[in-house]
């Protein structure tokens, strides 16, 4: 089978590792959203994933918006007269940080409309979803858990990965990461962390931070802020306000004892999966698919936005892990998320 994804492999692992499982079951992929409008490649199969790409990401956005939604359309109906099975993974319900929701709900109700079958990343995905597109619920809906980060693991000791950091090795370490944009709760983060009993706390905060739907001069500031956060030594917590390559994943996660979501907001988060990967234990808000996701690992929940119940959720965790409570075998949760399994339920659902 010819199968077409409008993604390429990036930084996040997640594409690249479907189109390995796809490759290992015998078919052959081409990627690129170029392809989706440029070539005659007849695919069998188009996997479509951020519908923004489509329009935001693309060449298309110089163009005027409707002329955009027209040809998408009608690169829609090209793939469907040519017997196109259509695919679309949701991860989210709208982009992150929209601020046009009305053409953004047009492109993903377009995307929505013309697929043949929907995959979700958990159960309560689809109702969260149809309430925002109530096609929704006519359409064949699929569950395919998101798939694991062992690409991205490497053995390492704790104390090892604190040294290449150049952690205290003695602390709490609670990590922060990933791409530091508004609707992940910076400041809730440092917020419940300044307000935490735990002796020895420490706060890991990784990743690029980016200044959302801001003037000009209060980027320019946000930079220097950030600049001077990157360089100055905190006896409680460490800022690494930076792109951090696939291959120094492994560094933040095996020095850290928890992961703590600050999310306001959100559908799916690959961050969970990657701690579940590197067996950590997760204080996450009660939103999205996130229980979904933690399934068979350890977490804790708190009411997403309120700091006495995030608090209370790492006390709970911390207890456990000081009282060795914890059982970090994570195989149970690796079995149900492999990427093999991802791949298996979309082809059955296909032929079905």
């Amino acid at each position: 089978m010819n199968i077409l994804i409008t993604e390429n492999p990036g930084k996040n692992s997640y594409i690249q590792e479907l189109i390995n499982e796809y490759n290992k079951a015998g078919h052959t992929v081409i990627c690129n959203v170029n392809n989706f409008f440029t070539s005659n490649f007849e695919p069998d199969l188009l996997h479509i994933h951020w519908p923004e790409r489509l329009y935001k990401w693309y060449d298309l956005s110089k163009t005027n918006f409707e002329d955009q939604l027209t040809l998408i359309e009608e690169r829609f109906k090209w793939y469907k007269s040519k017997k196109t099975t259509i695919v679309h993974t949701i991860h989210n319900v709208l982009p992150h940080n929209s601020i046009n929701n009305e053409k953004d709900t047009k492109v993903y109700n377009l995307v929505i409309r013309y697929a043949d079958l929907l995959i979700h990343h958990c159960k309560k995905s689809i109702d969260i979803i149809s309430t925002q597109f109530p096609n929704v619920k006519f359409k064949n809906n699929v569950i395919a858990f998101h798939g694991d980060y062992l690409t991205d693991y490497g053995l390492l000791s704790k104390t090892d990965a604190r040294k290449k950091l150049n952690l205290p090795l003695e602390k709490f370490i609670i990590l922060n990461f990933g791409s530091q944009q508004p609707y992940k709760g910076l400041n809730f983060v440092e917020s419940v962390f300044r307000s935490l009993g735990v002796q020895n706390k420490f706060l890991l905060t990784a990743g690029n931070y980016r200044s959302i739907n801001k003037s000009g001069l209060i980027k320019i500031y946000d930079q220097i802020k950030i600049r001077f956060k990157n360089e100055l030594k905190y006896g409680s917590k460490q800022y690494y306000y930076c792109s951090i390559p696939n291959e120094d994943i492994k560094y933040f996660f095996h020095s850290s004892d928890i992961i703590f979501l600050g999310h306001q907001v959100g559908l799916n988060s690959g961050l969970l999966n990657l701690a579940a990967t590197f067996s950590k234990p997760v204080v996450m808000p009660n939103i999205g698919c996130f229980e979904e996701q933690m399934k068979n690992w350890e977490y804790e929940v708190y009411e997403a936005g309120n700091h006495e119940s995030a608090r209370n959720a790492i006390n709970t965790i911390h207890n456990r892990i000081i009282n060795s409570k914890i059982d970090y075998d994570n195989s149970l949760w690796l079995n149900k998320n492999s990427w093999e399994n991802h791949v298996k339920i979309i082809l059955k659902s296909i032929k079905s």
